[in-house]
């Protein structure tokens, strides 16, 4: 299908970090603990941003032109 190795298996690492985070939320769902559900949520991908981030930031520092802020 022209899919590159570094893509699947990018994937499977998704899948594999994802896996357990899914079955919280599928047992809080189940005992209708929705609160539990959507703090693994936000709370999962408030993190994933972040970390994303930060990693890159510390990786090449993210340059803000004077023009681009406001006063």
């Amino acid at each position: 299908m022209g899919i590159s190795d570094i893509v699947i298996g990018l994937t499977i690492v998704a899948f594999g970090t994802s896996a357990p985070e899914l079955v919280v939320n599928v047992f809080a769902a189940v005992d209708k603990s929705n609160e539990i559900v959507m703090g693994n949520v936000l709370g999962s991908n408030i993190f994933n941003v972040l970390f994303i981030l930060g990693i890159c930031s510390i990786i090449r520092p993210l340059a803000v032109k004077r023009d681009t802020t406001w006063f």
